[in-house]
């Protein structure tokens, strides 16, 4: 039986979908989505563009995508930029495909679009870009992980560290998995400040929600820390590593279960 077989109108609306889905007829497929509410045609227009490929217009395809751009669901919207700009490629509209990666670098910086933007844009365009790039995110007030990892990747790690020093209010361990190989890329380029802080980060909401199942993680944070900690020429407006320790300590020193696991070398410092 059809699934929704309790409501008729529904399941008859959904295999005319499927049906005209499958007729590869992009005017049939949209006036059925019209049939529904705005809303209903927003969240199925990476379907009408698929349409728009299997019936091979593709030009058509290209001419409706600033229209669907504007219509398109937030969560939806990267993926037909991603869909944009290879129509874009197929059809030859070397611009467009150009002007759409450099809003999508703007807004989400990765080094997979800096490289297909390369393979479009001369060399002194892709230097305006990055350049602009790096002066809005030097003036960004919002911590963006995809941003930082961004300068991270093309090398910047100078203003990676500034921009995380000067976010490091923001840093949360929400971001555990993406935090990591952050601070493991500024470790390894020659800025332990920058791992220290997101270290330190992890560290403190671990103990504030008092999930002692990770705290043996946050010893192993506090060891790394100590080992750095040498490495930092200038601990700037950031506390320094003995007085991080002792206020640590002070605030968490019923936590036995934390600080059996640190080595006494470190515990005397507290």
């Amino acid at each position: 039986k059809p699934t929704g077989e309790n409501h008729p109108d529904f399941s008859a609306g959904t295999l005319r979908k499927e049906l005209c889905f499958q007729l590869a007829d992009p005017p049939l497929f949209e006036a059925e989505l019209r049939k529904h509410n705005e809303n209903y045609y927003r969240a199925n227009i990476l379907e009408l563009c698929q349409v728009y490929i299997d019936a091979d217009q593709k030009h058509e395809l290209a001419a409706r995508i600033p229209e669907f751009l504007e219509l398109i669901g937030i969560y939806e919207r990267s993926q037909l930029e991603m869909l944009a700009v290879t129509i874009y490629l197929e059809v030859e509209e070397l611009e467009m495909a150009k002007e759409l990666l450099i809003a999508m670098l703007m807004s989400n910086p990765s080094l997979d679009l800096l490289t297909k933007l390369k393979t479009l844009a001369k060399a002194e365009e892709v230097e305006t870009v990055l350049s602009n790039l790096l002066e809005s995110e030097t003036a960004a007030e919002t911590l963006s992980l995809e941003h930082l990892s961004f300068l991270q990747d093309i090398g910047n790690h100078e203003l990676a560290s500034t921009y995380l020093l000067n976010h490091s209010d923001q840093v949360s361990s929400f971001y555990y998995s993406s935090l990591l190989p952050i601070a493991e890329s500024f470790e390894e380029n020659g800025f332990p400040l920058a791992t220290i802080l997101i270290l330190r980060s992890l560290s403190d909401e671990v103990l504030e929600r008092g999930y002692s199942k990770a705290y043996v993680s946050v010893a192993k944070y506090l060891k790394r820390e100590h080992r750095l900690a040498p490495m930092v020429r200038d601990w700037l407006e950031f506390e320094t590593h003995e007085a991080y320790l002792k206020n640590l300590h002070e605030a968490h020193y019923r936590k036995t279960s934390l600080w059996k696991h640190i080595p006494e070398t470190i515990l005397t410092l507290a």
